[in-house]
């Protein structure tokens, strides 16, 4: 066998490992992200503030046609809302589902920048 062939073999053996290693450290992960609202932001799991003890937080988005609405609670009833008009996240927004993370800056009332992310890692709702 050739030092290039069994460089390539090595190369093989150690990504199919590493990508193994990965995927089973991840496997039945599970995240717990509550609701947090401050000055400049919005974030939480649906499935979290659904699931959570207490019955004060919440995490909403509202699709009013022409605009669309990011309200939220904690659980130390500090409440926050934004609104945007921006294409990009209507359709980030429309993208929520009930096992969704959702992160959005704020600035004044408006929303600024929207993440979301749909895992399995998530409560569901």
């Amino acid at each position: 066998m050739s030092i290039q062939m069994l460089t390539k073999a090595l190369l093989a053996t150690s990504l199919f490992s590493a990508l193994s290693f990965s995927a089973t450290s991840l496997a039945g992960h599970k995240a717990t992200h509550n609701v947090i609202v401050n000055n400049t932001s919005i974030s939480g799991s649906f499935g979290s503030a659904r699931n959570s003890a207490d019955s004060v937080q919440y995490i909403a988005s509202l699709d009013r046609g022409t605009y669309m609405v990011v309200m939220a609670k904690s659980a130390a009833g500090v409440s926050k809302s934004c609104t945007t008009k921006n294409p990009t996240h209507f359709e980030q927004l429309r993208a929520l589902g009930s096992d969704s993370f959702l992160y959005v800056s704020v600035s004044g009332s408006t929303c600024t920048n929207v993440d979301i992310q749909n895992s399995s890692s998530f409560a569901p709702k």
